[in-house]
């Protein structure tokens, strides 16, 4: 059985090296803006764990000046609400309206489990409100937001 497995294995390594895939396979790239330290160093290990490339800013202002410089260099942003400088939901905001920025997944989080808030963030463009702390099955989840 492993023998059939292994084999399995290196034909299809083979058939994809063939066709210049496991070349194009990239890392999906994330903006995480978290203001707490430890949420954002925790969120940090986590989704380096689920292998994603990840770059961290402490506030919304900083997320607004890090996509207005490398926006197209994200495949999906993660805004905490509440946050100094610029809130997530302002953050949000500024990223749906943007022409270049608009079509960029944004993903929100939070301990806040106030069902309005939820419903706002939604309505605004988030394409999902997630509850902290985030886990591992839901930090492996956030790829299906992007489009690969």
């Amino acid at each position: 059985y492993q023998k059939i497995l292994f084999a399995t294995f290196q034909i299809f390594s083979h058939t994809m090296a063939e066709h210049g895939l496991r070349e194009s396979i990239a890392p999906i790239r994330i903006l995480v803006a978290e203001d707490d330290m430890f949420q954002r160093l925790n969120l940090m290990d986590l989704l380096d764990f689920c292998n994603y490339e990840v770059t961290d800013v402490e506030n919304g202002l900083e997320a607004k000046e890090e996509l207005l410089k490398n926006g197209n260099s994200y495949d999906l942003v993660l805004l905490d609400l509440m946050m100094p400088e610029m809130d997530g939901l302002e953050t949000l905001i500024f990223i749906k309206d943007h022409p270049k920025l608009k079509d960029l997944p944004v993903v929100m989080m939070s301990s806040d489990r106030d069902m309005d808030t939820v419903a706002l963030c939604m309505a605004k463009g988030a394409k999902d409100y997630l509850m902290k702390p985030v886990r591992i099955p839901t930090a492996k989840g956030l790829k299906k937001f992007v489009r690969l």
